[in-house]
């Protein structure tokens, strides 16, 4: 089963905000015994690098349907329509 266990807001992504999120989340996460197996996320490198160093032994994924919209909004394409 797959659920989402926290969302956090940083006003920059960087490393060390992350660190502490995750951090945070690692804290609670073991006072009720709950030990994720993976986590989900859009390549953020920020984030990557946190996941590292936090939750080393947890598998890291990338989530493709938000990758996509990334590479969309960075490419600047609407459709295939404008290169006919």
């Amino acid at each position: 089963m797959t659920f989402a266990t926290a969302f956090a807001y940083i006003e920059f992504e960087q490393k060390e905000k992350i660190c502490w999120v995750l951090e945070k989340l690692e804290k609670k996460n073991m006072e009720k015994d709950l030990f994720p197996q993976m986590i989900l996320n859009d390549r953020d490198f920020a984030l990557m690098k946190g996941i590292e160093v936090v939750f080393s032994n947890i598998v890291n994924l990338f989530c493709w349907f938000n990758i996509g919209k990334n590479v969309g909004a960075k490419c600047n394409i609407t459709s295939y329509e404008n290169y006919k």
